[in-house]
């Protein structure tokens, strides 16, 4: 696998959260870096993106297998991004990157929604990690699991 670009935002808008800078940082960025140390355990290589902007950015330079993408981001949304992937994609001529989408909304319309936008796979928040991995090995097209199963 050569690189998942993970967009994700962990952060709660309920309101700030204390402590100084460096702790909210620190809880603010672990979900993602737990998650991505578990797709890095086994085989992606993975960086990580915490906005639209990043994502795009790092999508302009990076041949990348799958796009792992939360739906709210705080400068846009992953649909907002899935389109302008896929906007970029189309007006170079390359093969659609397989993308999942990530979101606390987990309802039958978001999964409908998702899947409309062009997200090939879902992953309900709060993600178990065996699950992301699971999603992004579909995503890449791998036969087998983490858990030693064969996908259908």
């Amino acid at each position: 696998m050569r690189e998942i670009v993970f967009a994700l935002e962990f952060r709660g808008r309920a309101g700030p959260v204390p402590g100084s800078e460096s702790q909210r940082q620190a809880r603010s960025t672990a979900p993602s870096q737990t998650l991505s140390t578990v797709l890095e355990r086994h085989g992606a290589a993975v960086r990580v993106v915490e906005s639209l902007a990043g994502a795009i950015e790092a999508l302009g330079r990076l041949d990348v297998d799958v796009l792992v993408s939360d739906i709210a981001m705080p400068d846009g949304t992953g649909y907002e991004l899935l389109s302008r992937v896929r906007a970029d994609e189309a007006a170079r001529g390359r093969v659609p990157v397989p993308a999942v989408a990530v979101t606390a909304f987990a309802g039958a319309d978001d999964r409908a929604r998702a899947s409309e936008s062009g997200f090939q796979h879902f992953a309900a928040k709060p993600i178990e990690p065996v699950e992301l991995v699971e999603a992004v090995a579909r995503a890449a097209g791998r036969a087998t699991t983490p858990r030693g199963g064969r996908m259908p």
